[in-house]
């Protein structure tokens, strides 16, 4: 009950900060991502913010609750990168699967909660370039994977 409660938590944030979406540039959704996992909204995003989101995100992902995610189910997981990349949607697959390789550490085609947690944390610690145990908006848009592979496919 209590997963279902996160996930049903996590697709209402998602749902909102996909309809900000529509009303926003496109190179702003990276921003959008940031605004959805900083769950305080004190600008700033911490260890902890990180880990609620990648537990939300692992479960919304794993669709069909066996505790692993597809490259399917990761695939047709989307916080809105396919509209905010509009005529270069294509590219976002392409992306994504790129993305699933490096998280799928022992490339079994199963990423499994652990995985997706260490891989997760690891970019945390990759976009905290200060060093000071949070990550501004600015480290999250110039480092963390999600914004990064955006940025590409988007050609910013």
């Amino acid at each position: 009950m209590k997963r279902l409660q996160r996930t049903l938590l996590f697709f209402a944030a998602l749902c909102a900060s996909h309809a900000a979406l529509a009303d926003q540039p496109v190179n702003d959704a990276a921003a959008r991502l940031f605004d959805s996992i900083d769950a305080n909204g004190d600008g700033w995003i911490s260890k902890r913010e990180v880990k609620l989101f990648q537990q939300s995100v692992f479960y919304s992902m794993d669709t069909d609750e066996n505790y692993s995610v597809s490259l399917d189910e990761f695939l047709t997981w989307d916080t809105g990168w396919v509209y905010a990349a509009g005529e270069k949607a294509g590219a976002v697959d392409t992306v994504k699967t790129d993305i699933y390789s490096q998280w799928d550490q022992n490339s079994d085609h199963r990423l499994l909660e652990g995985e997706h947690r260490q891989a997760i944390l690891h970019q945390f610690r990759f976009a905290n370039a200060d060093e000071d145990h949070k990550v501004s908006r600015t480290e999250f848009q110039d480092n963390f994977v999600f914004a990064e592979e955006l940025r590409k496919i988007l050609g910013e």
